[in-house]
């Protein structure tokens, strides 16, 4: 009778008669087929709990199957359990280190699953490690829709932490890899905006008087090879950001008219720098 109902696509039939199967006959109990065709069944029916049952039938038994592990990943993105879909997904990339569909599905959850506030402190571990599949997963591959996806979720956090005033050195490396994995173009203003940002205050923040106190005692004082290093530093931020925030200008007009005024300003001091530190 499970034969006739799931050759007859007669889904509920399926459902219940498959599961009848696995009551009495003890040879289903490692056969992969029967997960296949039950989890199959329970999920053209939308029976999320019929999914997080058969699924976690099927991995319990074998757990070595990449394909369970993605029915047991999808049933716990369907039940909202996100947090044990990332631990689905993590047992996916053990058994297939080349799965870039799982590296994205676990970097969206860990994106989305995320707070980006300044009231709540950063979870870095959290983003580092959705930093870390995407980066394996831009690495892994050409297809230019699968890059530009990769692209707007390393723009996501990145953007949200320039907006909320967080964490600019996170930020900036987020941004640059949206912008390397930007095929299509989709993210280009708004990520070169965010970025030119991101660099801006970094570099006020260098120059904030408090920051320069800690830096000359971290080094007893700011030495000629010291303040070099820093100019040459701060001369390449100037120049990333200039460049970004001129190819961002017309995502907010007035505000990077500002912020370009006062990177030229920056830049025209440089020379008086170089001279008093003696640099090359």
């Amino acid at each position: 009778l499970a034969r006739v109902c799931v050759e007859g696509q007669i889904w509920d039939c399926a459902l219940r008669t498959l599961a009848q199967q696995f009551d009495v006959d003890t040879m289903v109990l490692a056969d992969s087929i029967f997960y296949a065709k039950i989890f199959g069944a329970a999920q053209v029916m939308s029976d999320t709990q019929a999914m997080l049952r058969w699924s976690g039938e099927a991995v319990k038994r074998i757990a070595n199957s990449v394909s369970l592990w993605r029915a047991r990943a999808a049933a716990l993105k369907a039940a909202n359990m996100n947090d044990s879909a990332v631990v689905a997904y993590d047992n996916i990339l053990r058994l297939d280190s080349t799965d870039v569909t799982s590296m994205l599905a676990e970097s969206q959850i860990l994106i989305e699953g995320m707070t980006i506030d300044s009231t709540v402190p950063l979870d870095t571990a959290r983003l580092f490690r959705a930093d870390t599949l995407l980066t394996r997963a831009a690495a892994m591959t050409t297809d230019p829709a699968v890059k530009q996806n990769i692209g707007v979720l390393f723009f996501t956090p990145g953007a949200k932490l320039v907006q909320m005033h967080m964490a600019y050195p996170v930020a900036t490396p987020l941004l640059r890899k949206a912008l390397a994995n930007d095929p299509g173009g989709r993210i280009t203003r708004q990520g070169n905006f965010f970025l030119g940002l991101a660099v801006f205050f970094q570099i006020v923040n260098v120059k904030d008087p408090a920051v320069r106190d800690e830096a000359k005692g971290k080094h007893g004082q700011v030495t000629d090879s010291l303040g070099c290093a820093m100019t040459d530093e701060e001369a390449q931020m100037v120049a990333e950001a200039k460049q970004a925030m001129t190819v961002g200008h017309d995502v907010a007009v007035a505000t990077a008219n500002q912020i370009l005024g006062f990177l030229n300003q920056l830049e025209g001091a440089l020379p008086s720098y170089r001279r008093v530190f003696k640099c090359p």
